[in-house]
């Protein structure tokens, strides 16, 4: 049995989640470079979208 999704909070988190993969692909393959990678790890992404 599945839990129930608990309302706006599962989907703002996909949200946010689908918001920073589509960053980070976008990133990868306009040439972000390798010695850089550091820069599109979730917790950078996330301090850099909320301020």
């Amino acid at each position: 049995m599945r839990a129930k999704p608990r309302g706006n909070f599962a989907r703002n988190r996909v949200q946010v989640f689908s918001g920073y993969l589509s960053a980070t692909l976008t990133a990868i393959v306009h040439g972000h470079r390798q010695s850089q990678i550091d820069v599109l790890m979730p917790w950078i992404y996330s301090r850099r979208t909320n301020g």
